[in-house]
């Protein structure tokens, strides 16, 4: 927990080892909050970002978090507390603000991954709750207080029941209203298909009516005459009786 920042920040950048410069970074944050939680929720509101005093510490990472890659005035606030917890503020020499322009411009660069990147915001939210959550035990140890809190302060977000009723009224609607629209989409589909095939067999009839041409009738097969049968037929058949020739007809 104690180390020479200025020093191990001008090794990280010297050596271009982001990593290092980002866990430097990660427990600074987590120092202001466990140890000066009011600057932090001070700098905060004047830097456009609504907090409380009664905010939870993970209320207070997760602001920090969401705006400080878009924030410049928080990004370079936060280098400043980060400058004075280290002692690097110093009234009588300017050097000061130097270092602390090239704490802010350093990590610029870096924090604005946040906005681009979720899996690397959740994972350094992740490490700086670690590190708080050490911090606060370590306080509570060896001031013999027990809890989740230290100097008073909430770590992790509790939900009221009002909030969690409020969550699962609000997962119900969702699903309601997933169901809704899939239904509604199943029907559409139903009917269009429906309609569409009544419109291909009425297009068929409109096409007759009009003059088109009628279906070709399946021709009936011709049986072809057995020569035998046709012959014993014929033999059958009485001669007809001739008509005599000397009559004379009768008026």
């Amino acid at each position: 927990m104690n180390h020479d920042f200025l020093s191990n920040f001008d090794g990280s950048v010297d050596s271009g080892d982001v990593e290092l410069s980002l866990d430097l970074w990660v427990n600074e944050i987590s120092d202001l909050i466990v140890i000066d939680s009011d600057k932090v929720v001070a700098l905060l509101n004047k830097t456009n970002v609504p907090a409380k005093i009664t905010d939870s510490d993970e209320e207070l990472v997760d602001k920090i978090l969401t705006n400080v890659g878009t924030n410049k005035k928080l990004n370079r606030g936060i280098s400043f507390l980060i400058g004075e917890q280290n002692n690097l503020i110093k009234e009588e020499s300017n050097d000061w603000r130097e270092v602390i322009d090239k704490i802010a411009n350093t990590y610029e660069v870096v924090l604005v991954k946040f906005s681009q990147i979720p899996s690397l915001k959740a994972s350094v939210k992740n490490d700086i709750m670690q590190h708080i959550k050490s911090k606060a035990n370590s306080s509570k140890e060896s001031s013999g207080v027990d809890g989740s809190t230290a100097g008073g302060r909430v770590i992790f977000k509790e939900e009221t029941p009002d909030e969690v009723k409020t969550k699962r009224k609000k997962i119900f609607w969702w699903v309601v209203g997933g169901v809704v629209v899939l239904t509604a989409i199943g029907f559409g589909i139903h009917y269009y298909r429906k309609n569409k095939k009544a419109a291909s067999l009425l297009g068929e009839g409109g096409a007759l009516l009009n003059g088109g041409s009628t279906p070709t009738p399946t021709p009936i097969p011709t049986v072809k005459p057995n020569a035998t049968t046709v012959a014993a037929t014929a033999a059958n058949v009485t001669a007809p009786t001739a008509v005599p020739t000397n009559i004379t007809p009768t008026v």
